[in-house]
């Protein structure tokens, strides 16, 4: 064999022995809500990668894949809350989102002011309860300016573990 065949193949098997450990299944365990799993964890250019079905099914969560539009659908009952629309009084809550974060749950709304007065403040508290009615946690925000018929965008965060909830009642405190 010639020198230049000789340097050709050193070349390409180091090249696949160095892909075959780049794509190999690697030693991380995978937890789901605080389980170990089965599943295989690949590490790829020190990224992990992991079946999303597993992983969506082991949270509950049915997928579906459709051919027509080639697309992935994960539906299921995650711990979050997208009721429409939330009141106290003339104080709407709308577009109401939960999601857990590293720092607690964040919740998102839009509040509209559907009453003939403009406050300068609105103080408002959620209050999460289960589906007993037990209180599990609040989280508190406020607004400024909001005039009569405006709507703006809230954010704010609870370090109460609110998980299971399975409603949120809004309370408020405002200043004209």
């Amino acid at each position: 064999m010639g020198k230049r065949a000789l340097i050709g193949v050193a070349i390409a098997a180091g090249a696949f022995g160095f892909a075959l450990h780049a794509y190999s299944e690697s030693d991380i365990k995978l937890f789901v809500n605080g389980k170990s799993t089965e599943t295989s964890v690949e590490l790829i250019n020190d990224t992990s990668y992991i079946p999303l079905r597993a992983v969506s099914e082991m949270l509950g969560a049915q997928v579906s894949w459709d051919d027509g539009t080639r697309s992935i659908s994960i539906t299921g009952p995650f711990p979050t809350d997208e009721k429409e629309e939330y009141s106290d009084g003339n104080i709407k809550f709308y577009h109401v989102k939960t999601k857990q974060t590293e720092l607690g749950w964040e919740i998102t709304a839009d509040i509209a002011n559907a009453d003939g007065h403009a406050y300068k403040a609105i103080n408002f508290t959620a209050v999460f309860t289960d589906d007993k009615h037990a209180i599990l946690g609040r989280a508190s925000g406020t607004v400024y300016h909001l005039d009569s018929g405006q709507t703006k965008n809230v954010q704010f965060v609870t370090s109460d573990d609110v998980s299971g909830y399975s409603s949120i009642q809004f309370q408020k405190d405002f200043s004209y």
